[in-house]
């Protein structure tokens, strides 16, 4: 996690906030407390119900973090990688 802290200021849990993903509260909480629009965020995430279907619901981008190259017919996400390593070319 520590390459990753590098590029993220502050994580997002569910029971920390009170509201577990895909409630779009969750989302919303996170807006609110970085004072944000939509298109200022993106999604990371390896669940493609609770994170990448809850973010595409709620109307943000995502990065589904597919790190068992599981086959999928569903594009809800606007981005997907194999390798954590591999966000670095998308942010």
């Amino acid at each position: 996690m520590a390459k990753l802290d590098e590029f993220f200021f502050r994580f997002y849990i569910s029971d920390k906030i009170g509201y577990e993903k895909p409630n779009q509260r969750f989302f919303t909480y996170i807006l609110n407390d970085l004072n944000l629009n939509k298109q200022d965020i993106i999604m990371l995430g390896d669940s493609l119900q609770s994170d990448i279907k809850g973010a595409f619901n709620f109307g943000i981008d995502s990065i589904y973090f597919n790190k068992n190259n599981l086959k999928t017919n569903k594009k809800f996400f606007t981005f997907e990688v194999n390798k954590l390593n591999d966000i670095f070319n998308i942010l």
